[in-house]
């Protein structure tokens, strides 16, 4: 293609092209801005007023009508449960066979009259159960039906869950068959205060399913969901009923319903296909176990903004349209001046010093051309200063190469000090970090540390002040680097000094701490410039008994395995080195033979693989319950083996610290 017709060469060489280009693409961004951002605010405003008017109305509606169906029936059962004659004639074993008739009669007329399917008492001092049931009924043979409740039987599981649960009432709503949904309404019956049996009334939901929960004319779905169990009660589809909620909501949305609110909330979330949906849900005022889930698909409700975006597009593309040709014209009187003094100034870098570029204009053109004259006159001068410049150019950057090689040589020099100081005291920090190994008739225990820098922040010791005593410290200094390398020294140093002076472990927590305020917090008032997190065990024989004393300060607490369970032990208390007067408590626990003691610092549990997802609890108790059989030591580096391997290529981003007991 030859130059002149190529459109990208034809942009860059004309402006006239560039300025109706940008005129167009600034319309139609703006156009497009505007149509955006009203789209975007109706569709915040149908957001706000189907999630907090329209949808939370509608839901309370069907909320009150399945209430209303409920309560209903809840009333009949406690008025039929609170019958006088029903508890006489449990009160009597069921003996006098003239309450017995009437409460018979009284089962078959509420049951014909309410149009119940069932209605029932059982007596749980003689586990006799009576009941009338449309369904078992013959034609012409009106009568109650009599059987025993047993716990071994699995018709009769509602009945002993229900008792011993402790309620006075509960709504169960269950399908019978392929066809059919029933709620049974059970209620204590109580003599004075004292529960003698359950009553209850059942009531088929079919024809009320099909009129409340078909789909409504926006592609809506209604379910009644249990609570606690989170399975489906009531559903349009059979399929669904009795089964787990995770088939229809999201587990987005599940989330939303274990955390109910008082009132009806709207929210926007995936569906289980990942489409889109409005979900609303509510429970019922009277049954709080049982809430009603709504959901519409969100692309329904939101069909009119589709008009919006339609009419914004076409009046966008109209308006660049017109504003093109209008520009075009315009535009031509502009650029012919340009044009002109752009073939000055390339006359100009040919060298040709002496052209004058003449015009009427007094607006920016005229000025330009103005600066254009005054340039052609200076450029002379500035090519001799240029030249006088560029002679004395060269010496300046000898001199400055010659400055810089001697700051390098300073440099390297003051780094190759450093690193020996660094070293060294690498060298003396490893002295007080190298690992501990130490097994008696009782305990095994086991502790290492690893930096993250040439010097690291953590610190342990371990005291074996007697046969039957062993003291277990942990710390971590805040920050990295050689100032907390200096604070774990002088730490490690005044628990050395300290040890065998506290009869107990929370009075030597509150000296230690008094004294490490003092050094590293007492010139810096309020706010030191370091603290230390710790764990601190002193764990006794007593005859048969093991004892772990602990205090913690600010530190994450101690891991107890016992029986393949994971522990914490408690916890609390204040950092060493905040605050010089603070106390600390003392918590006591006893162990048992077998059970793991497991310390570890922050560098552990948060340290990050390459998806930045961290090390955390279930990993650390994966390790140790995998290894609980092995020795303390295999335990340790085997747990940071596996954060190795967990993190790799990955650097190690806070120091590593573990200690590990174990009663024997």
């Amino acid at each position: 293609m030859p130059l002149r017709m190529n459109p990208i060469n034809l942009f860059r060489k004309s402006i006239n092209v560039q300025f109706l280009t940008l005129s167009a693409v600034s319309i139609a961004f703006t156009g497009a801005l505007v149509g955006l951002l009203s789209y975007q605010r109706a569709k915040n405003v149908i957001e706000e007023k189907l999630k907090h008017k329209d949808l939370p109305i509608l839901l309370g509606l069907k909320a009150v009508k399945i209430e209303s169906e409920l309560d209903k029936a809840l009333k009949v059962s406690e008025i039929f449960s609170s019958d006088p004659e029903l508890i006489e004639w449990f009160r009597s074993r069921e003996i006098n066979s003239k309450l017995e008739n009437s409460i018979k009669t009284k089962m078959i007329n509420i049951a014909n009259r309410l149009d119940y399917t069932r209605i029932f008492a059982s007596n749980v001092s003689t586990n006799g159960y009576y009941f009338y049931e449309k369904d078992q009924m013959l034609p012409g043979k009106i009568k109650i039906e009599t059987k025993r409740i047993l716990e071994t039987s699995t018709e009769d599981t509602w009945f002993f869950r229900f008792w011993n649960s402790g309620k006075d009432y509960e709504v169960n709503i269950n399908k019978s068959d392929e066809k059919n949904t029933y709620a049974y309404i059970n209620t204590i019956i109580k003599d004075n205060q004292n529960r003698i049996g359950v009553a209850g009334v059942g009531v088929r939901l079919t024809d009320f399913v099909d009129s409340f929960f078909s789909n409504d004319d926006d592609g809506g779905r209604t379910w009644l969901v249990a609570k606690e169990s989170m399975t489906i009660k009531i559903s349009m589809d059979f399929s669904e009923i009795g089964n787990s909620a995770d088939g229809v909501i999201s587990p987005e949305m599940k989330k939303h319903i274990e955390n109910l609110k008082d009132k009806p909330e709207i929210v926007i979330a995936n569906d289980t296909k990942g489409e889109l949906t409005f979900f609303g849900y509510e429970r019922l005022s009277m049954h709080e176990s049982i809430i009603v889930v709504y959901a519409v698909p969100y692309e329904k409700m939101m069909q009119p903004l589709l008009i919006i975006r339609t009419v914004t597009i076409g009046s966008t593309i109209l308006i660049v349209l017109i504003a093109f040709f209008v520009f075009l014209i315009y535009s031509r009187k502009i650029t012919k001046p340009i044009v002109g003094l752009t073939d000055m100034a390339e006359r100009i870098s040919a060298g040709e010093l002496n052209l004058r570029y003449t015009t009427q204009t007094r607006n920016e053109i005229g000025r330009l051309a103005a600066s254009f004259n005054a340039m052609t006159e200076n450029l002379a001068e500035k090519n001799r200063s240029l030249e006088d410049y560029s002679k004395n150019l060269q010496e300046k950057v000898y001199e400055q190469t010659y400055e810089l090689a001697r700051q390098k040589r300073e440099l390297e020099i003051k780094n190759k000090s450093m690193q020996k100081e660094l070293e060294m005291g690498q060298k003396v920090q490893g002295i007080f970090l190298l690992p501990f190994n130490s097994r008696s008739d009782w305990y095994e225990v086991y502790a290492t540390s690893f930096p993250s820098k040439e010097l690291g922040g953590d610190f342990f010791r371990i005291y074996e002040s007697s046969k039957d005593e062993l003291w277990l410290f942990i710390g971590d200094v805040s920050g990295k680097g050689v100032g907390s390398s200096l604070i774990m020294t002088a730490s490690v140093s005044l628990l050395d000094q300290m040890q065998g002076l506290c009869e107990s472990l929370d009075e030597l927590a509150t000296d230690f701490n008094s004294q490490l305020y003092h050094l590293i917090g007492a010139n810096k008032g309020n706010t030191p410039g370091f603290f230390i997190t710790a764990g601190c065990a002193f764990i006794k024989k007593e005859g048969n008994h093991y004892y772990a004393y602990t205090v913690n300060a600010g530190h994450e607490p101690p891991l107890l395995l016992r029986d393949n369970n994971f522990t914490a032990l408690p916890s609390g208390g204040k950092a060493f080195g905040i605050w010089a007067d603070t106390r600390y408590n003392l918590f006591k626990t006893e162990l048992r033979k077998g059970d793991i003691l497991l310390y570890v610092t922050d560098g552990i549990f948060e340290q990050r693989n390459e998806s930045g997802v961290f090390f955390e609890f279930n990993n650390i108790k994966d390790s140790i319950q995998k290894y609980q059989s092995e020795s303390m030591e295999i335990i340790c580096l085997k747990l940071l083996e596996e954060l190795d391997d967990f993190s790799v290529n990955v650097s190690q981003e806070d120091d590593r610290t573990v200690i590990a007991l174990k009663i024997l």
